[in-house]
């Protein structure tokens, strides 16, 4: 009997990871306990199988599965023989073979994630030939490429970081109690990252995690320097990473701002300079911006000024960013 893979990869004369034992028992497993599949719809899909047939099976069970038929040698045979598949996939005796491939249903979760560790190397090689061809695209705009380049491999490793969706209470409630205990010591009053203000602290409850914070105002009333305070407070007092991007001012221009507010230093001596009649800077004044100068050196601040910065671009920074 001829074996018909379901992968279009092409690696020349080398066969792609693949587990036909592992598919088999999986399948068997279902056979023996159809409610396993409760434990397994969240590690593998049917293009997970490596061979038609056991990717065909699978539909086939799921298929039955959702209207709650039993799931089983008859069934399935039945059921594929409706679909003109049954020889397709080696007929019922292919059925039976998978029904006795295992002893009991106990390892079925890890044969699931056998068959998916195979598949998701299979989907790295497919997305190393997809690299390959956008690399011969010469024609295509290098910002879009570089984009698709890494939309494909982050979405391989979001489909595996992805694969559990509900979370148990228990350790929930136990993050829960950190976060209470904390909140009622005096030491964290706020539950997300302190900005510097207490009004809007207050109003805020500091940064929560996927907060999305617009400041809004009319021009030049102050929009970037209380970005910069909150950008520079939360990184300086909390060592919390901030990734700054500027799509007008340059990255000198942001620095000498922020090294103002740390210094307490008028922004426009900064700019200009303030003198004695010898022509050099004030002492208290270079030693205030000296002192900053050391305390934001151990800042985690990083600043993006790339002129035409786009939607695209900050996204992938942010992504090696947050790497």
């Amino acid at each position: 009997m001829q074996v018909i893979p379901s992968t279009s990869l092409n690696t020349g004369l080398r066969i792609p990871p693949h587990s036909m034992e592992a598919e088999m028992a999986l399948l068997g497993s279902i056979m023996l306990r159809p409610d396993a599949i409760y434990d397994m719809l969240d590690i593998v899909t049917p293009p997970s199988f490596y061979f038609e047939k056991h990717k065909t099976i699978f539909e086939t069970m799921l298929e039955l599965f959702g209207k709650h038929q039993p799931i089983d040698i008859l069934s399935l045979s039945s059921r594929l023989k409706e679909k003109d598949l049954l020889e397709r996939i080696g007929g019922t005796t292919y059925l039976t073979e998978l029904s006795s491939a295992v002893p009991s249903s106990a390892n079925a979760k890890h044969y699931a994630e056998i068959v998916m560790k195979k598949f998701m190397m299979r989907q790295l090689i497919e997305a190393s030939e997809f690299l390959s061809h956008l690399g011969f695209n010469e024609a295509g705009e290098l910002e879009e490429i570089l984009d698709h380049a890494e939309k494909k491999v982050f979405d391989i490793t979001e489909r595996f970081a992805g694969s559990a969706r509900f979370r148990d209470l228990v350790p929930l409630l136990a993050e829960a109690y950190e976060r209470f205990e904390k909140l009622s010591s005096a030491e964290h009053e706020l539950r997300g990252v302190p900005t510097g203000f207490k009004s809007l602290d207050d109003i805020l409850g500091g940064f929560q995690n996927s907060d999305l914070i617009i400041i809004a105002a009319r021009p030049s009333v102050g929009k970037t320097a209380l970005a910069l305070d909150i950008a520079r407070r939360t990184a300086s007092l909390h060592q919390t990473p901030v990734g700054i991007f500027s799509l007008e001012m340059s990255a000198d221009q942001l620095v000498d701002r922020i090294v103002a507010a740390q210094s307490r230093t008028d922004s426009s001596i900064i700019r200009k300079g303030v003198r004695t009649q010898t022509g050099t800077w004030r002492d208290d004044v270079f030693k205030n911006i000296r002192d900053a100068l050391d305390e934001l050196s151990r800042t985690p601040i990083y600043i993006d000024d790339q002129p035409g910065n786009t939607i695209m671009k900050m996204r992938s920074a942010a992504r090696k960013l947050k790497i």
